[in-house]
């Protein structure tokens, strides 16, 4: 018996298909035990760009939350939004996914999860990297002591990122990162950083982080640890 005949898919809403949100459609399609059945943004380009025909795409939020086909809601949006769709798409009954960080305050995670319980939905965390094949063999090589003692890390992590330094101002060159542009890449990937910690590749606090910039087109994240 196949996995697919096994069980039943849980039924995902994707909501922001921007690079995280189709890096998470294009790897659900993987999966036997998991189904995208619909998609939303309010950005009107962004839901022609995705052409996505294996699953509902919605033109309004509202709409989006009321489809009865999904029962998990993945946030791929940007940080300051997850608080305010996470419990708009509790309060509709979804159970939730959100993409790091899961909000900007203790006090709105408070009130994401008070609304879980409230309405008896789950909410989690996408910490994907987790379980990425370098992390795991990392993991293991550090546990085995075949390489002795960890004293120093270093971890960067490039992503493609053309809106980040296009060169087309003095303020703005190619390679070097805007502050606003910094701040988002910190936020984007620190999360994932702290989750290895978390999970024992390292137990130390971070020496130091930053974005940084290799080109016009890639943005990235270093953090030290020793």
């Amino acid at each position: 018996m196949s996995l697919s005949e096994a069980v039943v898919p849980v039924r995902i809403g994707i909501v922001g298909l921007g690079r995280a949100g189709m890096f998470h459609f294009e790897r659900i399609g993987l999966r036997e035990d998991l189904n995208v059945v619909s998609l939303f943004d309010d950005c009107q380009a962004a839901r022609e760009r995705a052409r996505v025909e294996s699953a509902v795409m919605h033109a309004t939020w509202d709409e989006f939350l009321k489809d009865p086909g999904s029962e998990a809601v993945l946030l791929a949006t940007p940080p300051a939004s997850h608080a305010e769709l996470a419990l708009a798409a509790l309060a509709a009954g979804k159970n939730v996914i959100v993409e790091t960080p899961i909000c900007l305050s203790l006090a709105e995670v408070d009130a994401v999860v008070s609304a879980a319980r409230r309405t008896g939905r789950s909410v989690s965390v996408a910490q994907t990297r987790r379980w990425n094949d370098d992390f795991l063999t990392a993991l293991g090589v550090l546990q085995s002591g075949a390489i002795g003692r960890l004293r120093t890390i270093k971890f960067v992590n490039w992503q493609y990122a053309p809106h980040a330094g296009n060169g087309k101002s003095p303020q703005d060159p190619p390679g070097r990162l805007s502050r606003g542009a910094s701040r988002r890449e910190l936020l984007a990937l620190a999360p994932h950083h702290r989750g290895r910690r978390r999970l024992g590749i390292w137990r130390s606090p971070f020496r130091s982080t930053a974005a940084i910039g290799r080109s016009a087109d890639e943005i990235g994240l270093c953090a030290v640890v020793r």
